[in-house]
């Protein structure tokens, strides 16, 4: 990764491990109102699109229902399921004393996403903060990093976006910047692989170690 000046970062199943409550969320949901229907691999398919797309697809009729259902559940459980990724807090803050705007894009609502950054004390970190709130449209729709990158004056061809899902690496390529995918979370690498993203990163200690050390996609040194 050459001359990167900008992170643009995804939350959920990125910085924030939320995966458990994410998960146990659309549980509820599903199998109150659809009961043996939904089985769990489908249900970890729900976790990066946004709400919106999950349960229109689910019942369009009573999607704004079943959201709601979703985010009661969500919110009453949220403190106690989420935790930071390992080495989310030491590489953020080498990451701003090395002077990188680093900024979030997310599909959550802005009051639960301000919560969960609060509450993993990771929020003074970001330059930028882009909920799904601030967007029309969701990602995969470049909207929210457009937004990001204009409020930080970020250059596309210094600017990277990390993420868990096919739903940030699509929304970065739409851009036009370089798409990251993280493989600690539950998306595998075999299953990202028709994602093409430009980077898969291990860890966020291995992202630190190929910006500073500017290691490409095969993890040559470039000189």
């Amino acid at each position: 990764m050459k001359n990167v000046e900008t992170i643009l970062f995804d939350f959920d199943g990125t910085l924030a491990n939320t995966n458990q409550l994410i998960a146990s969320s659309h549980e509820h949901v599903l199998n109150r109102y659809f009961p043996g229907q939904y089985d769990k691999e489908t249900i970890l398919s729900f976790n990066g699109p946004s709400l919106k797309e999950v349960y229109e697809s689910v019942d369009p009729k009573r999607a704004e229902f079943l959201i709601s259902e979703y985010r009661s559940y969500n919110e009453r459980h949220h403190d106690e399921k989420i935790k930071a990724f390992d080495g989310v807090v030491e590489t953020l803050n080498s990451f701003k004393e090395n002077g990188l705007k680093l900024g979030i894009v997310s599909t959550k609502a802005q009051p639960l996403l301000n919560k969960g950054l609060k509450l993993l004390n990771i929020i003074h970190f970001f330059d930028i903060i882009i909920s799904g709130s601030d967007c029309i449209l969701p990602k995969p729709d470049p909207e929210g990093i457009q937004k990001a990158m204009c409020r930080l004056q970020a250059k596309k061809e210094t600017t990277i976006m990390v993420g868990d899902n096919y739903h940030d690496i699509e929304a970065a390529h739409r851009a036009n910047i370089a798409g990251v995918f993280v493989t600690w979370s539950e998306k595998s690498e075999d299953v990202a692989k028709n994602w093409q993203a430009d980077y898969t990163i291990s860890s966020m200690y291995d992202l630190q170690e190929r910006i500073f050390n500017k290691i490409d996609t095969r993890g040559d040194l470039i000189e």
